[in-house]
């Protein structure tokens, strides 16, 4: 059985996909077209690529989420450098394991660019801050004067992740002018919408997202630093909490995660399990669902 799945972004919180892919694909699922946002991009890209549940779950015990925040130049600077670093550069971190990373393991499957993927099968999406406007790759590459065929995939996936104030945007060239790219999130954490309806598939597209519910707890604010966060949780799920309500969380499967936040870089080896086995669970709940799901749409 083939399905279209979209996946959430949410950092380090991402392996817990991992333990809701392997229960799909032990039930017999199959990938047919995937899109994601920031951490769901990473795994949409590898799912579109050709790696297996099983081969993720290797992945993501060997990725070095502390990596992320290698320290390089003026970043190096003890205790204001990663501050200066993002009053320079955008960002205190450069995102460039998490590129490399990524480049090496597509390798693997022989995918570089887009033109490498069946067409069609994999959507990232990113937000063009200097246009202010959502970018879906491949779609909207020619937008900004590029071929989608020619297009670096782990390239997609890194702007996709370019968490704010974490990592630094890519930069393009669109003639002369720069094109600054950053973290999907800021316009659409959750994407359930870009696939539309396919009628060809037994199920509506499936979406996979790391909450509870639809439902978005209260964020106390007390200080400058939480008032800044609180904006900006609001404007990565806003929108797409709108979207998801009540009508859409019913091809949804909510991945509890337990206040791990996004940007828990040292997570330990029980904090990683338990994320995978919380995504497990999340997945065979969900599957008591599906019949009522694929009865709905067939009468529809």
């Amino acid at each position: 059985m083939k399905i279209d799945a979209v996946f959430e972004g949410g950092g380090v919180k991402g392996i817990g996909f991992v333990g809701a892919i392997q229960a799909f694909e032990q039930q017999g699922f199959r990938w047919n077209r995937v899109a994601g946002t920031s951490a769901g991009a990473i795994i949409a890209g590898l799912l579109a690529a050709g790696f297996t549940a099983e081969e993720l779950r290797q992945l993501m015990k060997e990725f070095n989420y502390v990596a992320l925040q290698k320290k390089q130049g003026i970043a190096r600077i003890p205790f204001i450098g990663p501050w200066v670093n993002l009053w320079v550069c955008k960002g205190m971190y450069t995102g460039d394991y998490l590129y490399k990373w990524v480049e090496k393991q597509l390798r693997r499957k022989n995918v570089c660019t887009f033109g490498d993927l069946p067409a069609g099968s994999l959507k990232i999406i990113a937000s063009d801050i200097t246009d202010g406007r959502l970018l879906v790759i491949p779609d909207d590459l020619d937008k900004i004067g590029y071929d989608p065929s020619t297009f670096s995939v782990a390239l997609a996936i890194r702007m996709s992740a370019s968490l704010p104030f974490y990592l630094q945007p890519v930069i393009l060239k669109n003639g002369n002018a720069p094109v600054y790219i950053v973290d999907g999130g800021i316009l659409s954490k959750f994407p359930l919408w870009i696939f539309g309806e396919n009628t060809e598939l037994d199920y509506p597209t499936i979406g996979f997202r790391l909450s509870a519910g639809y439902e978005a707890e209260p964020y106390p604010i007390s200080n400058f630093p939480d008032y800044v966060h609180a904006m900006l949780r609001t404007m990565m799920q806003a929108h797409d909490q709108r979207y998801v309500e009540k009508q859409h969380a019913a091809r949804t499967v909510f991945i509890p995660t337990d206040g791990i936040s996004t940007t828990k870089f040292d997570l330990t080896e029980e904090e990683r399990d338990w994320l995978y086995e919380s995504g497990n669970e999340a997945a065979h709940d969900f599957f008591t669902r599906l019949p009522a799901l694929r009865k709905k749409r067939k009468t529809s």
